[in-house]
């Protein structure tokens, strides 16, 4: 993975680190299973699934 460098544009920071997740897990379908294999870890830890 590339070096992490914050871009000046908040609306261009959000489509990157979207589009990197994006392709980490292969696709929207690669990530929502990512998100409901991971989320009951997330939300003992008090966080909330806004998706849900």
């Amino acid at each position: 993975m590339e070096e992490y460098k914050e871009l000046d544009d908040p609306v261009e920071e959000v489509y990157r680190i979207r589009l990197a997740l994006l392709k980490e897990h292969g696709g929207i379908d690669g990530y929502h299973a990512y998100l409901r294999e991971t989320g009951p870890k997330w939300e003992a830890m008090g966080f909330r699934q806004s998706h849900k």
